[in-house]
């Protein structure tokens, strides 16, 4: 059960993630709508950034990104998915 609730609680942490980023805010900490985010088959939150799968296969990460932990070619944080290099 406890096993479970740590999955549970892994899954809605990475939804909750998952909207902040679709979201977004911006500099004036307003939010800011994105035009066609994508839609994900696959989520999986780390510690400060998530990444997702979409149907075709395609990986998008966001959030923190000092270490390069999202896969995109670069150290920015994002706000919103982008896709991983490949």
């Amino acid at each position: 059960m406890a096993r479970f609730a740590l999955a549970l609680r892994h899954v809605l942490g990475a939804l909750a993630v998952l909207a902040a980023g679709i979201v977004g805010l911006a500099g004036e900490q307003r939010p800011i709508e994105h035009a066609t985010p994508p839609t994900f088959t696959a989520v999986s939150a780390g510690g400060r950034h998530t990444c997702g799968v979409t149907a075709a296969g395609v990986a998008y990460c966001w959030g923190t990104n000092g270490s390069g932990q999202l896969g995109d070619g670069t150290w920015i944080d994002r706000l919103s998915p982008v896709p991983v290099v490949q």
